[in-house]
């Protein structure tokens, strides 16, 4: 399975972009990857990682 991604980008990428932000645009990222998280395919996605 393939791994979800929001418009575009991976968690990983998500994270890494939120590392290197600053102020605000560090809140903006950080809602993108609360996004992800709490989407069924993603948490899915995880669950197909443990097996």
């Amino acid at each position: 399975m393939k791994e979800p991604k929001s418009q575009g980008k991976t968690m990983a990428q998500l994270k890494a972009y939120k590392k290197s932000a600053k102020g605000t645009n560090k809140a903006y990222w950080q809602g993108r990857i609360d996004g992800l998280a709490g989407r069924a395919e993603y948490k899915k996605y995880l669950k197909s990682l443990k097996k």
